[in-house]
């Protein structure tokens, strides 16, 4: 990532499910949404959104929507599966449930919790058992995801394309991801590899050439008033 606060544009990015055996269940190949690093959580009751995903490729025919994604820099968290995303952007981190998803993140990594709806288009509500479905994925930077990916309609996707951001075993299990403990597919793993790219900042020449026109806009609008 890049050493000054950048807002990065992510694109032919990939979605993975494995189950609880490491088998490939499905996924997207052609994820996209944007990332700004100056929103970096270090501490669980973290409001800041970090960033966006979202796909046109349905999971097992169904649409499926990313939310809540609040990027994490080294450090152990713990999330109350009965947390919605108002209790998250309100900081609220103890929400009475019987169920936590664990995340820790190692130096030089970075992790994502987010909430995952399946099943129902964003703008409708979800049906209770797959609504707010908690998913953590911990990543390390610029390396392979390692297991077959999905590649139904990418066959570029290959176990050995580097990602900028590769998801890993975070539990020890020996799985790429972390097990989901809510919604339908509680030991599933599902893992997002990005791709980023850091968005360009016009030149300063353009930068120039706009404050001229306002520059002539302004004296024209003076002559006009004389």
């Amino acid at each position: 990532m890049a050493g000054n606060a950048t807002t990065h544009t992510i694109s032919n990015s990939n979605f993975t499910m494995l189950t609880t055996a490491g088998g490939v269940v499905g996924g997207a190949t052609d994820v996209a949404g944007t990332f700004d690093d100056s929103k970096i959580c270090s501490n669980i009751s973290c409001t800041q959104i970090a960033m966006t995903l979202a796909s046109n490729q349905p999971f097992f025919g169904l649409p499926w929507t990313a939310k809540g994604l609040r990027v994490f820099s080294e450090g152990s968290y713990t999330f109350d599966t009965a947390c919605t995303l108002n209790d998250i952007t309100n900081g609220i981190t103890n929400c009475g449930g019987s169920d936590s998803l664990a995340l820790n993140v190692g130096p030089g990594q970075f992790g994502v919790h987010m909430l995952f709806d399946y099943g129902a288009p964003a703008s409708t509500s979800c049906g209770v058992a797959s609504c707010d479905i908690d998913v953590a994925v911990l990543w390390n930077l610029n390396s392979a995801f390692g297991d077959p990916i999905y590649n139904a309609t990418d066959p570029s996707q290959t176990p050995t394309k580097v990602w900028n951001l590769a998801s890993i075993d975070g539990n020890g299990d020996g799985i790429r991801g972390i097990p989901m403990v809510d919604g339908p597919f509680p030991g599933f793993n599902a893992n997002f590899n990005l791709d980023t790219l850091a968005a360009v900042p016009l030149p300063a020449a353009v930068w120039l050439f706009a404050s001229g026109l306002m520059g002539l806009f302004a004296i024209s609008r003076r002559k006009h008033a004389a």
